[in-house]
């Protein structure tokens, strides 16, 4: 029996951490479930929506650091969002969660806080040249990227239980 697509939306929406953003749920939950509600019944697997989902916010980067692109930069980022929930609701919907899954989800967000404060400080800094917009770039990313490394660290010691 066909799956219809109310029961599917409740069945999928148990993503981690999905209620802490309700903006998230509000407005990306309604493009994200139908797209994923068509996938899974192809052969595309999760990991192939978190590459797609990589290369989307990589390029986002690359429009970001051009200041006359930003708003094609804005867009790619909110299609690595959707593809976001993508990947995690189709690895549910297909029974296909896995710990290389999770891992490369963590990786693509790792990448994603780190270079995208980068690439937008770079087309700020293009477009007024001002060189504190660059510094200031720089140590948002050091921020966000040790405050992963003590996220990381932290996830590491709870699960080994070592305090």
């Amino acid at each position: 029996m066909k799956e219809k697509y109310g029961e599917f939306t409740k069945r999928i929406d148990k993503g981690e951490g999905m209620h802490s953003l309700p903006f998230l749920n509000k407005y990306y939950r309604k493009i994200s479930n139908p797209i994923t509600y068509l996938l899974q019944k192809t052969k595309i697997t999760p990991n192939q929506v978190t590459s797609f989902m990589i290369f989307f916010g990589c390029f986002a980067c690359l429009l970001f650091a051009n200041f006359n692109y930003w708003i094609w930069g804005a867009i790619l980022l909110n299609v690595y969002i959707i593809l976001d929930h993508v990947d995690g609701d189709l690895a549910r919907a297909k029974e296909m969660t896995s710990e290389k899954g999770y891992f490369l989800d963590r990786v693509s967000h790792i990448l994603m806080r780190g270079i995208l404060p980068l690439a937008m400080s770079i087309g700020l800094w293009r477009h007024y040249n001002e060189a504190y917009i660059l510094i200031i770039g720089l140590f948002s990313v050091y921020f966000v990227l040790t405050d992963h490394v003590f996220l990381y660290m932290d996830t590491i010691r709870r699960k080994l239980n070592v305090y």
